[in-house]
C-alpha cells in the first residue's frame, strides 16, 4: 500500500495535526479528529473511498494524488534523468521521430550551443561512437548525468517545479518537463531582448534629453522631454497579479492578509493566498473585491491589468517605427530619429527599413530581431 500523502499536505499549509482537524471541521465540515489524522499518517489506517473523496475535495488535491499514487518525492531526479536521456537518444533510432520531448530538449540543446555534446560521451579514442554503447542504446553513467544536471539546473533545482511533479504520472511528467524547458528557452531569449533594447532607449532617452536642454529649452520641458522618450516603460515588472507586490508594500505576512480577508467575510488561509500570488488559482470575485478595499486600489490593477513587462518591446517598436518614417522639425525629435537611423545602420538592417512602404510591415519584419 502507498504512503498516504496527508502528512505533506499538512506540512505545506503550515498546520499541525490538530489545527488540521480543526480547519477541515470548521472550514470543509469534514468531521476527522485528530487521532484518525495522526494513523492515516502514520499508515496505520487508511481512508475508506467515500473518506478519501470528501478529504482530497476539502485539500483541493486529486484522489490520486492524496492516496500516494503516481511519481514519488524520491525518485524525482532518477525520473528526470532517465526522462532526458531516454528522449534525447531516441532521435538515434528513429531519425524522423516527432517526439515532442526530445525536439524541447534538442532546442534548448541548440539554444546553449550544445546539441551535440551527449554524443560525445559515447565516443570512443578515434572520435567515433563506441558501437557497444550505441548497440545498449547509450547507457546512463556519472558523467552524463552531471551533464544532464547541470544544463537543466532549472529541472534539477527548482524545488516548486519539482513539487508539481509529485503524484505525476508519465504522460503528466512530460507535458510539465515540456513546458518548463520551453518556458526557459523563451525567457532567456526574452530577458536578453528585453535587456538589449531597454538599453537601446536609454542612450536614445539621453541623446535626446540633452538635445532638448541644449539647445531647445523653452521648445519642450524635461517631464515631456521623458514621456516622449518612453524611458519610464523599463519600471514595469512582469507579473501575473500584484497581490504579493502589494502586501509586501504594506508590510502583511500572508497570514495577515488571511485575517484581514476573514474580517471581510472571505475564507482563504495562508496556503490559499500563497496559491493567489503564485498564480496556481484564481481568486473569487468576491475576493478580489475584498483585496481591492484592503489595498485600497482598483481591482483592475490588482488583476495585473495595465501594460506587461512582456509588451515593452512592441510598445517601444510602434514609437521607434513612428519616429522614423516621420519628418519633424523639433531638433528633439529629429535627434530621436538620427539616432534610431544610426542604430538600424549599425543593426544592419537599414536597407529593411528603407524598402519597406509601411509601418505595419515594419513592424512586421523588425519585430523579428526582437
Amino acid at each position: 500500500m502507498k504512503n498516504l500523502r496527508l502528512k505533506y499536505i499538512r506540512s505545506k499549509m503550515g498546520f499541525t495535526q490538530k489545527e488540521l482537524a480543526n480547519y477541515l471541521q470548521e472550514a470543509k465540515h469534514l468531521k476527522i479528529s485528530r487521532g484518525t489524522i495522526a494513523k492515516y499518517e502514520s499508515g496505520v489506517n487508511f481512508p475508506s473511498k467515500r473518506t478519501l473523496k470528501a478529504l482530497s475535495k476539502a485539500l483541493e488535491v486529486s484522489e490520486d494524488f492524496l492516496a500516494g499514487n503516481g511519481l514519488q518525492t524520491e525518485d524525482i531526479e532518477d525520473t528526470l534523468l532517465n526522462l532526458l536521456q531516454k528522449n534525447f537518444f531516441i532521435s538515434y533510432s528513429y531519425s524522423n521521430s516527432n517526439n515532442s520531448t526530445h525536439n524541447a530538449i534538442h532546442h534548448y540543446l541548440e539554444y546553449l550551443e550544445k546539441e551535440n555534446e551527449p554524443y560525445n560521451f559515447y565516443k570512443d579514442s578515434n572520435g567515433d561512437l563506441n558501437t557497444v554503447l550505441v548497440n545498449t542504446k547509450f547507457p546512463r553513467y556519472k558523467e552524463i548525468d552531471n551533464f544532464w544536471k547541470n544544463n537543466f539546473k532549472f529541472l534539477f533545482e527548482d524545488r516548486k517545479f519539482k513539487e508539481t511533479l509529485i503524484g505525476s504520472n508519465k504522460t503528466e511528467l512530460k507535458e510539465e518537463v515540456i513546458q518548463r524547458i520551453n518556458e526557459e528557452v523563451n525567457k532567456d531569449i526574452k530577458n536578453h531582448n528585453v535587456t538589449t533594447f531597454i538599453n537601446l532607449i536609454d542612450e536614445i532617452s539621453h541623446n535626446i534629453k540633452q538635445a532638448a536642454i541644449k539647445e531647445s529649452k523653452n521648445k519642450i520641458s524635461k517631464k515631456n522631454c521623458q514621456t516622449l522618450s518612453i524611458y519610464k516603460l523599463k519600471e514595469y515588472q512582469e507579473m501575473k497579479n500584484r497581490i504579493k507586490e502589494l502586501r509586501k508594500k504594506n508590510s502583511y505576512t500572508q497570514e495577515d492578509l488571511s485575517k484581514l480577508l476573514k474580517n471581510e467575510g472571505i475564507s482563504a488561509n495562508r496556503t490559499t493566498i500563497y496559491r493567489y500570488e503564485s498564480g496556481a488559482r484564481v481568486p473569487s470575485e468576491k475576493t478580489w473585491k475584498g483585496l481591492a478595499k484592503i489595498f485600497d486600489v482598483p481591482i483592475n490593477y490588482i488583476k495585473g491589468n495595465g501594460l506587461q513587462y512582456d509588451e515593452i518591446p512592441s510598445k517601444i517598436l510602434s514609437e521607434l517605427i513612428n519616429t522614423y518614417y516621420d519628418d519633424f522639425e523639433d531638433i528633439v525629435f529629429t535627434t530621436l530619429k538620427n539616432n534610431i537611423k544610426y542604430w538600424l545602420i549599425t543593426k544592419e538592417v537599414k536597407k529593411i527599413a528603407d524598402s519597406l512602404d509601411s509601418k505595419s510591415s515594419l513592424t512586421t519584419d523588425y519585430g523579428k530581431l526582437f
